[in-house]
């Protein structure tokens, strides 16, 4: 790679991870707002409700895991070239698939044990509930998730359908004729016009819309319930986003190939991406408006294909405002970009943990309660992420399985 190339590239790297870790401290926020929304109320400690939590809740929830895909997908080629399909394809397996794995089976019970205790449920202690998810787990079910007790892997399914994409990718990308052009990382840098950025954008959109619009037909049986499904104990996730997410992957691989986001030139204006983005949260809130008073399958046709818009629209406006006024490399934006993962993969439950104490033994408002357990949440994931996680990996997996097994018995 030449000089230029090496430095577009680490301008990109800039403002792509500071974009990242911003979306995994906005998931973190997300999961407190669980505890507050009328939407969530299968979420493990359900809290009084607000609808201002129920616009917190929506908002977030159109983009947070498409734009984490779709940078995920965007590292994916880069990544593949340094290391070759099948050492790619294993770090994958060790980065993702080894918390993965862990995280299921300790955190499943753990969600369960909270939720039936914060409702007052008497249930099974939580080396029962151990025993049982193991038990469930191994039994490799394929279906729908329909219970709270049943096994499920918890914030980690983004990990276990992540994987598989890359799996797809890697090999896809070792079975392309090397004269029909691999993607490459080194390539000649061009600028796609902003007309023609748009009109992919445009196609992806509608893409989208008509592959969601399936996934309704086949797996929605009741208005405003959309199943989770599981397949042999191992990937999981709802049929109705799963295009939508597996687009986006696409979407970043395209857009490292074409350049998109080699120079702050070819992102276009980022206030006009913002006023787009605008106009469609607004048209959005209409006709969720209109769909909640009087259903009509015209109106949901409109709503998902606004949706679809809305998410790539989302995307470009942090990508454009990312890499014109977020392109900086500085110590603190390393720092938190470095920890990012490690937050996301130990936040769930920093976050079920400090909801459930606000919850039992301190009667205020659920906006301060909203408020401390983001601040609380935010600082404790990055802490043990960067004082313990990080710096002893191998210890922190003991310490983490000694302190589930202490638990287990002290929980009785």
């Amino acid at each position: 790679m030449n000089s230029s190339s090496i430095n577009e590239l680490n301008e990109r790297i800039f403002f792509f991870d500071n974009v990242r870790y911003l979306l995994v401290f906005l998931v973190v926020i997300f999961h407190i707002t669980c505890s507050y929304s009328h939407y969530s109320t299968w979420w493990a400690v359900n809290d009084d409700n607000s609808i201002f939590f129920d616009y917190i809740f929506r908002f977030l929830n159109i983009f947070l895991m498409p734009a984490l895909f779709f940078i995920a997908g965007y590292f994916a080629v880069p990544s593949l070239h340094r290391y070759g399909t099948r050492l790619f394809i294993q770090k994958k397996i060790i980065r993702l698939g080894i918390p993965w794995l862990i995280g299921i089976l300790l955190l499943g019970p753990i969600r369960i044990y909270i939720y039936e205790y914060s409702r007052g449920i008497e249930g099974l202690n939580l080396w029962e509930r151990f025993v049982i998810n193991v038990q469930e787990a191994a039994m490799f079910h394929t279906g729908v998730i329909n219970s709270y007790q049943q096994f499920n892997h918890v914030h980690l399914w983004f990990l276990s359908l992540l994987l598989f994409f890359f799996f797809v990718f890697g090999l896809v990308h070792r079975g392309m004729p090397s004269r029909t052009g691999k993607l490459s990382p080194d390539r000649q840098v061009t600028d796609p016009s902003i007309k023609l950025i748009f009109s992919v954008l445009v196609l992806v959109s509608m893409v989208t819309t008509i592959l969601t619009l399936i996934m309704f037909l086949l797996f929605i049986k009741e208005p405003g319930k959309a199943p989770a499904v599981i397949i042999v104990s191992i990937l999981q996730f709802q049929p109705t986003v799963v295009c939508l997410y597996g687009i986006c992957f696409a979407l970043g691989i395209y857009t490292f190939h074409k350049n998109w986001f080699s120079s702050r030139k070819i992102h276009g204006n980022p206030l006009a991406w913002l006023l787009l983005t605008l106009s469609l949260l607004l048209a959005e809130e209409i006709v969720y408006a209109n769909i909640i008073s009087r259903f009509t399958p015209i109106l949901g046709v409109t709503y998902i294909t606004i949706k679809s818009f809305l998410v790539f629209s989302i995307i470009m406006t942090l990508m454009a405002f990312g890499g014109k006024y977020w392109n900086s490399g500085n110590k603190l934006n390393r720092l938190l970009s470095n920890n990012s993962y490690t937050i996301y993969l130990i936040h769930f439950v920093i976050v079920l943990s400090i909801q459930l104490l606000m919850y039992k033994w301190w009667d205020v408002s659920i906006y301060i309660k909203f408020v401390i357990g983001s601040i609380l949440a935010l600082g404790l994931s990055f802490l043990f992420s960067e004082f313990v996680v990080r710096r002893y990996p191998k210890s922190s997996i003991l310490g983490m399985v000694s302190l589930f097994g202490v638990l287990s018995f002290a929980l009785n």
